[in-house]
C-alpha cells in the first residue's frame, strides 16, 4: 500500500505551474494557511518523509485543496492511480516539444492524426523506447 508520505512526496514532485520547479515546503505551508489551515514546514517535512503518518482530516483536505485534488487521493487507491496517470501526461506536455506535436495535430483529420500517431509509435519502437510513455521516458 502506498503511504501518505509519498503520495505527498509525488504531489509536490509533479504539481506545480509550467516553467517553474516544485514547490518548496514553505509554499506549501502558505498556500494550505490560505485554506486556514495551520501547519509547520517541519511538520509537512515530517509527513512527506513518512515520520508522522496520520494528519488531521483538515490538514489531508487542505492539501488536497492545494494541489487540486480530491482527499479520497491521500486514501483510496484506485482513485489514485487516476489521478497519477493524469499528473504523468501533464507531466509530459510540459515538454515544450511534445505540446508542440498535440497542439500542431488539432484539427488534422482522423486519418491524419492516425498517421501522426503510427510515425510516433515507429520512432519510439526505433528508439527502444516503451509503447506507453511514462513521466520517466
Amino acid at each position: 500500500m502506498v503511504q501518505f508520505s509519498e503520495r505527498i512526496a509525488h504531489l509536490m514532485e509533479t504539481v506545480h505551474p509550467a516553467g517553474r520547479g516544485p514547490y518548496n515546503l514553505a509554499e506549501v505551508v502558505a498556500g494550505i494557511a490560505e485554506h486556514d489551515v495551520k501547519i509547520s514546514v517541519p511538520y509537512l517535512s515530517h509527513l512527506r518523509n513518512g515520520t508522522r503518518t496520520n494528519p488531521k482530516p483538515e490538514i489531508v483536505t487542505a492539501l488536497a485543496a492545494f494541489f487540486k485534488v480530491s482527499p479520497a487521493y491521500f486514501y483510496d487507491a484506485t482513485y489514485a492511480k487516476k489521478i497519477d496517470e493524469d499528473l504523468d501526461l501533464i507531466v509530459q506536455l510540459r515538454d515544450s516539444k511534445v505540446r508542440e506535436i498535440a497542439e500542431r495535430s488539432y484539427g488534422l483529420s482522423e486519418g491524419a492524426r492516425q498517421v501522426v500517431a503510427d510515425m510516433v509509435n515507429h520512432l519510439r519502437t526505433a528508439e527502444g523506447l516503451p509503447d506507453k510513455p511514462t513521466s520517466e521516458t
